[in-house]
């Protein structure tokens, strides 16, 4: 599911400049208004809802993961693909705290610490692994050197 999002989060730029045909710099202030509202729903989805819920963490992540995978294709203007990440993040903040919940409860108490600290550290690295793996075009352009010379002498 981490992988999904850091993956989404990447993309979420090309899908902006593809659908709303932008330059660089209003692609990046879409992107930033997108993921604004995505972060604000989510936030408020795991502050708010799921613990008035009180749902058991494996209904959690079937009822969230559908949702957050319900992306639609056609979202074409900003309103809709901020509507898009809203409903995302609704699905992800209703699986996340079962997703991270649920292996805690299948071990012994004494056991639940290392697993939950295993569970963040992979939600970490998950996010890195997906920054290896993106795109070249994504990454940030490398500095060259025009001549054989370091700047820093």
């Amino acid at each position: 599911m981490y992988l999904s999002l850091g993956l989404v989060q990447v993309i979420i730029g090309f899908l902006v400049a593809d659908r709303l045909h932008l330059d660089v710099k209003a692609t990046a202030g879409a992107v930033g208004v997108a993921l604004f509202v995505a972060g604000l729903v989510l936030i408020g989805v795991q502050g708010a809802v799921v613990p008035k819920l009180g749902s058991p963490a494996l209904r959690l992540i079937r009822v969230g993961a559908p949702i957050a995978f319900a992306l639609p294709t056609v979202a074409d203007q900003l309103w809709s693909i901020a509507a898009t990440f809203t409903v995302l993040s609704i699905g992800l903040g209703l699986a996340i705290p079962g997703l991270t919940t649920a292996p805690t409860l299948a071990v012994r108490p004494g056991q639940q610490g290392s697993i939950a600290s295993l569970i963040n550290a992979t939600t970490g690295a998950t996010f890195i692994v997906v920054r290896c793996w993106a795109p070249r075009s994504t990454r940030p352009p490398q500095r060259r050197q025009s001549s054989g010379h370091s700047s820093w002498s």
